[in-house]
């Protein structure tokens, strides 16, 4: 499904000649997740994405969300986010009670670049790699959130809507089961 009036485009691009033009305005693609097996602790995923900003603005701007649709901490499974405000990279998932953040403290992001992001969850081990470089490690031997009914992977917002991303996202992949070996 998709939200807003995010398109496919031609004139900005990083292989294969098009990705998803998104304008920061509640542009979005959602896909219904019915298999969350993955988002459990001690299963290995990996979410990755070329992205280009064209505009950072304060707060977060989303990439990728799981959650299942209300803007509400206690709602959302995991996420990879480019941070206006500190103009970084972070990946974080919610346990139930509290966000735990895999953030880039040292890249700054310039609008008009393109990135590769790659968040991965190996167990109880989050790591952030950003073109092609561990930029972030976090031990967390807590759950992620799945009390949920239904899950919703998101692409160019939060699940809910917000925080829409403004620029490119192109190439944009979940794999299961492929650890820090693809990276």
């Amino acid at each position: 499904n998709k939200n807003g009036n995010a398109q496919s485009t031609f004139s900005q691009y990083n292989f294969y000649e098009r990705s998803f033009d998104f304008d920061g305005s509640g542009d979005y693609v959602k896909h219904d997740l019915t298999d969350r097996t993955f988002l459990m602790q001690g299963n290995v995923f990996t979410a990755e994405a070329w992205c280009r900003a064209d505009t950072l603005t304060s707060g977060g701007k989303t990439i990728f969300s799981v959650g299942n649709g209300t803007a509400s901490n206690s709602n959302y499974v995991w996420q990879v986010i480019m941070n206006g405000a500190t103009q970084s990279f972070y990946g974080a998932f919610y346990n139930g009670t509290t966000q735990r953040k895999t953030q880039d403290a040292d890249n700054t992001v310039t609008p008009g670049k393109w990135y590769h992001v790659a968040y991965q969850r190996e167990g109880s081990l989050q790591e952030l790699y950003v073109n092609g470089r561990l930029v972030a490690t976090t031990t967390h031997t807590e759950t992620p959130n799945n009390n949920t009914s239904s899950s919703d992977l998101t692409i160019g917002a939060s699940f809910g809507g917000s925080d829409a991303f403004d620029g490119q996202i192109q190439d944009a992949r979940i794999y299961v089961e492929i650890g820090r070996a693809h990276v």
